[in-house]
């Protein structure tokens, strides 16, 4: 809900990006830092609730949200969850790439996949794929501590 919230309130990030704000001792932009900051607790409700699945089609969301929180990292801007699914892909991000792809399926065509007993069994399943692609996710949070100015293209090194 929180990270669902944030990219509603901004969701062009870049228009932003002239707003400062100090974070440990470097200056990034208030969005990105915010946005961070949503990505985060986006990432601990994944490792907290996304463990078991329901069988449920819209579990796949789980794997589109991790994607579109690391899109949103490196990028300092906010897409689409099917989106930032196939931009993943591109960049080969994604260790469980058959279930990414397979949830980019899903999502395009969510009623016609809402009862097949294939798709339930394999969305029941999906706890262990979500933590794996989550495990990406953390890593980029880490990689990302040192914040980004994107004005400049660079690390921010003092």
């Amino acid at each position: 809900y929180f990270v669902r919230s944030l990219f509603r309130i901004f969701p062009d990030t870049k228009r932003y990006i002239t707003v400062w704000r100090r974070y440990p001792g470097r200056t990034v932009p208030a969005v990105l830092y915010r946005a961070r900051q949503a990505v985060i607790h986006h990432y601990d409700t994944i490792r907290n609730y996304a463990l078991n699945t329901s069988g449920s089609v819209y579990a796949c969301g789980w794997l589109l949200d991790i994607a579109r929180g690391i899109y949103t990292l490196r990028t300092g801007s906010v897409i689409a969850k099917t989106k930032a699914g196939v931009w993943a892909l591109e960049q080969r991000l994604c260790p469980v790439e058959h279930d990414l792809k397979t949830a980019l399926t899903v999502r395009n065509n969510p009623l016609r996949y809402k009862n097949d007993p294939d798709i339930r069994e394999w969305a029941a399943a999906l706890g262990p794929s979500i933590q794996r692609f989550a495990d990406v996710l953390e890593a980029e949070i880490q990689q990302t501590a040192q914040p980004v100015d994107h004005a400049m293209g660079n690390k921010i090194h003092h």
